[in-house]
């Protein structure tokens, strides 16, 4: 839920909004460059633009496909790389305090939050999907 409800920050207005994001999207995931144009989206370039797209779709696509067990392995291979840079722009681009492991401190969660989640996809990614998975059904292997 927690990736489904970023997700939907980021969707612009209507149908169309799934191929152009909000102006918050492109805030969320690019500040440094929004910053440097003035926070006008048109002034960034295509492959920023693609960038902001591709991530808000990963952010849609990927934790379904999780649940639904389909291209598991793949799907939490994505996840990983997700989470990766997900903290990386938290940490540098907004200035999120990342705190210390099992430290016990409610506001610094990132540590802690990112650490379960590693660990949990990377189960998904060593083992699969489980018995109840499309990758089962279909007899797939990724």
């Amino acid at each position: 839920m927690f990736f489904w409800r970023s997700a939907l920050t980021k969707l612009g207005d209507g149908f169309a909004g799934l191929w152009t994001p909000s102006l918050d999207a492109y805030v969320q995931i690019l500040p440094w460059r929004m910053e440097a144009v003035g926070y006008d989206p048109v002034a960034l370039s295509v492959l920023d633009r693609f960038i902001v797209v591709a991530a808000t779709w990963a952010e849609l696509v990927l934790p379904a496909l999780i649940v639904l067990g389909l291209f598991t392995r793949l799907s939490a291979l994505g996840m990983l790389g997700f989470i990766a840079v997900m903290t990386v722009v938290d940490i540098v681009g907004h200035g999120v305090v990342s705190g210390a492991w099992f430290d016990g401190d409610p506001a610094s969660v990132i540590a802690d939050l990112r650490l379960f989640w590693v660990l949990a996809l990377s189960v998904l990614l060593l083992l699969g999907g489980g018995w109840l998975s499309l990758d089962r059904l279909f007899g797939s292997r990724y």
